[in-house]
């Protein structure tokens, strides 16, 4: 059998300095689909926006 300290959460004595930790990443920007990227370049071209079209 395994002993009760094998299996209890181990607690770091230490913590790690700010400098160590590592600020969380942002996510990275999905390319825009060419024809939606080509229908925002148009409209902001003629000065209007997509809630005009609706």
């Amino acid at each position: 059998m395994s002993s009760p300290d094998e299996n209890t959460p181990k607690n770091d004595p230490k913590p790690m300095p700010d400098a160590v930790r590592r600020p969380p990443r942002d996510r990275p920007v999905k390319p825009k689909p060419a024809g939606q990227e080509a229908l925002e370049r148009a409209l902001s071209e003629s000065g209007k926006n997509l809630k005009d079209l609706t």
